[in-house]
């Protein structure tokens, strides 16, 4: 079960998490995403949900140098939706599936501001694999 755990300090963290769900750690700075104590798999600045907090979601948005408007963008993991919503937010005419296989990670979207689904937004809880197969010509590219 996906848990939200609000606490300053990753002591008393490691004390309250010993699962294998996903959990998030909130303090007044920053929202993130876990699987467990030692790794930070996503992070939102509390008042900027919108802006790529850490350096890896930024390098993975290099994909714009080559195609700057995307029509349909597939994504496969939807961890904290940090890459979902900067799209969603700077990319006002593509559309964008992700196929998250985790139900407990795709709990966790209000922690993270993330879209409901809509017309241009939609989470499918499935493998990735499935999105890639059922959509062979329908994108160009993935971001995972």
């Amino acid at each position: 079960m996906a848990t939200t755990i609000e606490f300053d300090s990753y002591s008393d963290l490691s004390a309250l998490h010993s699962g294998p769900y996903p959990f998030v750690h909130r303090n007044q700075r920053v929202t993130s995403l876990h699987f467990n104590i030692f790794e930070v798999q996503s992070e939102m600045y509390n008042d900027a949900p919108d802006v790529l907090a850490l350096g890896y979601t930024r390098t993975m948005m290099v994909f714009l140098a080559f195609n700057s408007a995307p029509r349909h963008i597939g994504m496969i993991g939807l961890g904290g939706g940090s890459l979902q919503k900067y799209c969603y937010r700077n990319l006002p005419e593509a559309r964008i599936t992700v196929a998250e296989i985790d139900p407990e990670v795709i709990a966790l979207r209000d922690d993270f501001c993330i879209p409901k689904d809509g017309p241009r937004f939609q989470i499918h809880c499935d493998d990735g694999a499935n999105l890639v197969t059922a959509n062979r010509t329908g994108f160009r590219r993935f971001t995972c």
